[in-house]
């Protein structure tokens, strides 16, 4: 049942960021030294796109939880689809605040953001094992972890650029069209790469129970640990390449 919901959070969490998060770290690293002001409003817009989305799709999630649930054969789905749905908007918020710092290419910052959340997840659900193991208790914790760490992560953004001043940022319609123009096509790719790595096991748990799901979710995040080098070979070069494309060396 917890991959069920995850999978169905990983799906919308794809849709609310929009491959966004990929253009924002080019962005920054394009415009942090060149123009302040510029790099605010892109900043803002980035926010305003990826928040908004994610509350609209958050909202459907809950409106449809009782409906997924009898899907799936399991009136305890509601409650976990609906701890999940909280917890979209403040994931978005954490993914925008590494690629935040990977953009500064403070590459520091975005692994302290993962430790912490992977120790906070850790804690949490060591506290709810210890005293209270329900299955939509785990799932609140790893929302309340995501809640804290995103938190702690607008913090650490502080310190690069002051969210009040993005927040007050004047909206740029042009710079809009351009953003979205470069990033719809990641957007696709994203959203198909995410649906794709997740459409077996929600199928799997519409025809089969939810252990033979929790099953192969645990063989495919052990495969899955292979592409691990490349993926963080992108994150450290495409802000390096983009500012080098930017100074034309």
């Amino acid at each position: 049942l917890y991959s069920i919901g995850l999978g169905f959070f990983t799906l919308l969490s794809t849709l609310s960021i929009m491959g966004l998060n990929i253009g924002l770290s080019r962005y920054i690293s394009m415009y942090k030294d060149k123009d302040k002001n510029k790099l605010k409003k892109i900043i803002l817009i980035f926010l305003m796109i990826s928040f908004s989305l994610s509350l609209v799709l958050a909202l459907i999630l809950i409106i449809l939880s009782n409906y997924l649930s009898k899907i799936y054969k399991s009136d305890e789905l509601t409650i976990i689809f609906r701890y999940f749905a909280i917890g979209i908007t403040f994931y978005v918020l954490l993914l925008l605040s590494q690629k935040i710092f990977e953009g500064f290419k403070n590459f520091k910052y975005s692994v302290i953001l993962e430790s912490t959340l992977s120790f906070v997840k850790f804690l949490f659900l060591l506290l709810c094992v210890l005293f209270a193991y329900k299955l939509s208790f785990v799932v609140f914790s790893f929302v309340a972890a995501l809640l804290l760490v995103s938190l702690f992560g607008l913090f650490l953004v502080n310190r690069f650029v002051k969210i009040g001043e993005v927040l007050k940022a004047r909206f740029d319609k042009k710079l809009l069209i351009n953003v979205v123009g470069y990033s719809w096509p990641l957007s696709l790719a994203l959203i198909l790469h995410t649906t794709l790595s997740w459409f077996d096991s929600l199928m799997l748990g519409y025809f089969k129970s939810a252990s033979d799901v929790g099953i192969y979710i645990l063989a495919m995040s052990i495969a899955g640990l292979v592409s691990l080098p490349s993926l963080v070979a992108s994150s450290v070069l495409l802000p390096m390449f983009s500012e080098l494309y930017e100074k034309k060396d």
